[in-house]
C-alpha cells in the first residue's frame, strides 16, 4: 500500500501540469506574484479525528489516506479551459469529473480510481480525488485527498465536507 499512495500524488500532479500552459499565459502577474501563490499555505479541516496534522493537511496512518491543499497562480476559468482536455495516464481510471456546490462555493470534482501495478497485485485500488475551486481573481486552490477504495463508503463524504473549510494561514 505504501507505494501507491505516492504515485496517485505524483498522478495528481501530472493532471496538474495540464494547466501548467495557463500560468505561463498569465500576463497579469510577475514571477513574484507568481511565486507568492504557489508558495500560499491553506489550513483545511480534518476529515474527522482520525487523522493527524501534517505540514500540507491531514493524514490517516493506519490508511494512508490524505488530504492536502495548494494554490495555483492561474484564474479558475484558465484552470477550467485546460481541463477540457483531461485525459487519464495509465493504470488511472476516470470516474466522474463535474462542477460541485458545496455551502456558496462552486469547484470542479475530479474523481479517479488507481489501478495497482501489475507487479504489485495485492496492492488495493485508491480513488484520487481532486476539487479545484476559485480563490481570487488569479488563484485557484487545488484540493487533493486520496484513499484506499475499501474507505470509500465511510470517507467519501467527510473528505467533501472539508472542502468548504479551507482557510489561508496567517503569518
Amino acid at each position: 500500500m505504501q507505494k501507491i499512495i505516492p504515485k496517485i500524488l505524483l498522478i495528481n500532479a501530472l493532471i496538474l501540469s495540464l494547466c501548467l500552459s495557463a500560468f505561463g499565459q498569465n500576463d497579469e502577474l510577475s514571477t513574484e506574484e507568481l511565486m507568492a501563490i504557489f508558495n500560499m499555505q491553506f489550513d483545511i479541516a480534518a476529515p474527522d479525528t482520525t487523522f493527524t496534522k501534517t505540514e500540507q493537511g491531514w493524514e490517516e496512518t493506519s490508511t494512508r489516506s490524505q488530504v492536502a491543499c495548494t494554490a495555483l497562480p492561474a484564474s479558475f476559468g484558465r484552470v477550467m479551459e485546460d481541463f477540457k482536455e483531461l485525459t487519464m495516464p495509465e493504470g488511472m481510471k476516470l470516474i466522474s469529473k463535474d462542477s460541485l456546490k458545496i455551502n456558496d462555493i462552486t469547484g470542479y470534482l475530479v474523481v479517479t480510481e488507481a489501478t495497482p501495478p501489475a507487479d504489485e497485485p495485492n496492492q488495493e485500488h485508491f480513488y484520487a480525488i481532486m476539487f479545484l475551486r476559485p480563490w481570487d481573481k488569479n488563484t485557484t486552490l487545488n484540493i487533493n485527498v486520496t484513499y484506499p477504495k475499501s474507505q470509500h463508503d465511510r470517507l467519501y463524504q467527510k473528505v467533501i465536507g472539508t472542502f468548504a473549510t479551507v482557510r489561508k494561514k496567517e503569518d
